[in-house]
């Protein structure tokens, strides 16, 4: 079937799943029409039409990681076919369907923090990290939460603020607290301000508006910039963000592969930015950042593999090597052994291959 249809291409995974994806132009029935077909035989299917794929990184970190086999995997219920719906205004597209979809992952959140686990949020559309955020203060309503955003974007517009309109550029000023939907994006989970300026630190921001830029100067964020890092070494930036959050109980990271240098990986993304990190440069912050064990959840956003070139190398081959660093970190402090096992260049060549 799918050699008949250019709609459809086929994600293959030798791991737990095999994958469908539907690319449905403007014909959105015709797409679910297909993925139930599908489904009947036992396969994963879903449409998109220029939206984030939400089903690639499972299946590449399957095929790349046994972490993903060993632990329980949450599918938080989704409603893509409102890609479709007219967008009501052009300050906040689609806004009601974006609280919607943040709430129930900040239900999601709360639940598994809640029960003792350690949430991994794989995510397409970044506006996700507002629930994220909002379901980690429901569980820790009394703790100070840092805010680690590894990005080529700021994120903190507002629907007054933002000239596109789209909510993935928005989930910061929603936490921070900057009409009707707006106002109940700001109160999911919990109501109210999530975090403070304090609270937070960017790692690689460079892609910003003159709105945020002045919203950044405002609250005072420190933005450790790809240059400054590599002058003044990683590890040193990265101890002294942890200095300036150690008023936090926790800490939440959050990393867009629009961090890393397009040029130099992929365009697998919707907003690449060149002059970013690199994969190892990801991993040792990632690695560095959980020695401090005070991370409760991490969050990786923006796969978007139907815009990649290079045979969908960016977001999924390179992103899981944060994942491999992080089981590492992860399996270290669970199983009560010493934290300052750290994945090593070596490793990195071995999964890559």
């Amino acid at each position: 079937i799918a050699e008949r249809n250019p709609l459809i291409t086929l994600v293959r995974g030798k791991g737990l799943l095999n994958a469908i994806v539907i690319d449905s132009g403007e014909d959105s029935d015709l797409a679910w029409d297909i993925c139930l077909r599908f489904r009947d035989y036992g396969l994963l299917a879903k449409p998109t039409h220029g939206n984030k794929i939400r089903l690639a990184p499972p299946l590449v970190i399957t095929e790349n990681s046994d972490y993903f086999n060993e632990y329980d995997f949450e599918d938080v219920k989704t409603h893509n076919e409102s890609i479709y719906d007219k967008d009501r205004n052009s300050f906040a597209k689609r806004i009601e369907h974006v609280v919607e979809q943040c709430t129930r992952v900040s239900h999601s959140v709360k639940k598994n923090l809640e029960a003792g686990f350690f949430p991994i949020v794989l995510s397409g559309d970044h506006s996700s990290a507002l629930g994220t955020i909002s379901g980690i203060k429901a569980a820790y309503p009394d703790q100070t939460i840092g805010v680690i955003w590894i990005d080529a974007h700021a994120d903190i517009h507002s629907p007054y603020t933002s000239p596109s309109g789209n909510i993935h550029g928005m989930p910061l000023a929603g936490v921070l607290e900057t009409e009707q939907h707006w106002e109940e994006m700001k109160s999911i989970g919990y109501p109210g301000p999530k975090i403070s300026g304090n609270d937070l630190v960017y790692f690689g921001v460079r892609d910003t508006e003159k709105a945020e830029d002045k919203q950044i100067e405002k609250l005072h964020i420190k933005n450790y910039k790809v240059d400054e890092i590599r002058y003044r070494g990683l590890e040193t930036c990265v101890s002294e963000a942890l200095v300036n959050l150690a008023h936090c109980d926790i800490l939440y990271v959050s990393f867009d592969v629009d961090s890393m240098d397009c040029d130099l990986i992929s365009y697998g993304t919707g907003t690449p930015v060149p002059r970013g990190f690199d994969q190892y440069e990801i991993i040792e912050i990632i690695n560095q950042i959980i020695k401090s064990k005070k991370v409760v959840c991490i969050e990786f956003v923006e796969v978007n593999p139907l815009l990649d070139t290079k045979g969908n190398k960016m977001a999924e081959t390179k992103s899981i090597l944060g994942f491999c660093a992080l089981s590492l970190g992860l399996s270290c402090a669970v199983e009560g052994q010493s934290i300052d096992k750290v994945i090593t260049p070596k490793e990195v060549t071995r999964i890559e291959k």
